[in-house]
């Protein structure tokens, strides 16, 4: 175990009522696909996860928190790197 496994949960369990927690379905499943297919088509490759996550954050107008530059193909997305002030 961790050190801070303990604490971690903690915290997890003290923050967790306060976030929303958006599941994907079968409709995201198929917009992912999509989406990958779409930019394999322009060249750009996108991790099946990533799709995911980028029509979830979508579908819900949401702002995908990254340090990376994996999302930045798909359009519409907004994106935020959480790592600068």
């Amino acid at each position: 175990m961790l050190p801070r496994a303990s604490q971690n949960l903690a915290e997890w369990a003290r923050l967790r009522p306060s976030l929303a927690c958006h599941i994907p379905d079968e409709a995201d499943a198929e917009n992912a696909a999509s989406l990958q297919r779409s930019l394999r088509r322009q060249g750009r490759q996108l991790e099946t996860v990533d799709a995911l996550i980028a029509v979830v954050a979508l579908r819900y107008g949401l702002a995908l928190l990254t340090s990376d530059n994996d999302f930045t193909p798909v359009p519409g997305l907004k994106q935020e790197n959480w790592l600068i002030p």
